[in-house]
C-alpha cells in the first residue's frame, strides 16, 4: 500500500485530480464552461419563446388573424404574428438576436412558423379550457347551449358553451339527429369530467331535432335529468 501511494502513477493521479478540482472550482474546466453554455443557451431559448407566446395571447385574446398569404420573415405584409415578433425586435435584444440568427442561417429551428404558432394556441387554449372546467366543476351545476354550422367544408360542427359563455369545444357532427347529438353532448361532457344530472339548463335553435316534444335533443336529456330545464334559443331585434 505504502509503495503504491510513493509511486509515480499515484502521484501524478492525485496532482491531476487536485488541478481538476481547482478549475471545477473556478469554472476553468472544458465540461464546466460547456455546462455553462448550455445553460445560457436554455435560458435565451426561454426568453424567446416567453415572447412568442405572449405575442400568441395578445392576437388571440383581441381575436386577430395570425398569417397571411406571405409567411416568411423580412417579407413585407407578411403576417400580424410575424411582423409583431420584427416590431418587438426593433427594441428588445432577446427577439433582435434570434432573427438575426434565423436570417443568417446560424439556426434553423426558429419557432416563429405557422406549426409552432398552431402549437402554441393548442397548449394554450387547453389550459384555459381545463380553467374552466375546474371552475364549472367547483360550481357543480350548469347549463348548455348547442349549436350547429357548418365551416368552410360544410361539415357541421357542435358548439357547447358554458354558463359564462366560454367556448368549451369545437366538435364534428356525424349525424344530426337527436340521439346522435344528445349522445356526443354526453360523450364530451364525461370526457371533460362533467355529469348530465347537474344540467341545470339547456338551449338550442329551434331546429326539430334539437327543441321538439319527443326525440329531440332537449327532450331525451329531460328524460335522463328532468331538472334540466329547456329554453329556446331566440334573437331579439330592438
Amino acid at each position: 500500500m505504502s509503495e503504491h501511494e510513493k509511486s509515480a502513477g499515484h502521484l501524478a493521479a492525485v496532482v491531476s485530480w487536485i488541478e481538476l478540482g481547482q478549475r471545477l472550482k473556478h469554472a476553468c474546466s472544458i465540461d464546466k464552461q460547456s455546462q455553462n453554455q448550455i445553460r445560457l443557451e436554455k435560458e435565451r431559448w426561454r426568453n424567446v419563446f416567453e415572447r412568442l407566446i405572449s405575442i400568441v395571447q395578445f392576437l388571440a385574446e383581441h381575436n386577430m388573424a395570425f398569417r397571411r398569404s406571405v409567411d416568411q420573415l423580412g417579407q413585407r405584409h407578411n403576417s400580424n404574428f410575424l411582423g409583431l415578433v420584427e416590431l418587438i425586435a426593433k427594441f428588445d435584444p432577446v427577439l433582435q438576436e434570434h432573427i438575426r440568427r434565423v436570417q443568417n442561417n446560424e439556426i434553423h429551428d426558429h419557432y416563429v412558423s405557422k406549426r409552432t404558432q398552431n402549437e402554441l394556441i393548442i397548449v394554450m387554449g387547453e389550459n384555459v379550457r381545463s380553467e374552466v372546467i375546474k371552475r364549472i366543476q367547483s360550481a357543480k351545476y350548469f347549463a348548455v347551449i348547442l349549436d350547429c354550422t357548418p365551416d368552410i367544408s360544410h361539415t357541421a360542427h357542435n358548439i357547447p358553451v358554458g354558463i359564462h359563455e366560454h367556448l368549451v369545444n369545437f366538435m364534428i357532427v356525424g349525424e344530426s339527429t337527436g340521439k346522435s347529438l344528445l349522445d356526443l353532448l354526453l360523450s364530451e361532457l364525461a370526457e371533460l369530467g362533467l355529469w348530465s344530472d347537474d344540467i341545470q339548463g339547456q338551449g338550442y335553435d329551434n331546429g326539430a331535432n334539437m327543441k321538439g316534444h319527443k326525440s329531440s335533443v332537449q327532450a331525451r336529456l329531460l328524460q335522463l335529468n328532468p331538472q334540466a330545464f329547456f329554453t329556446p334559443c331566440v334573437v331579439t331585434i330592438t
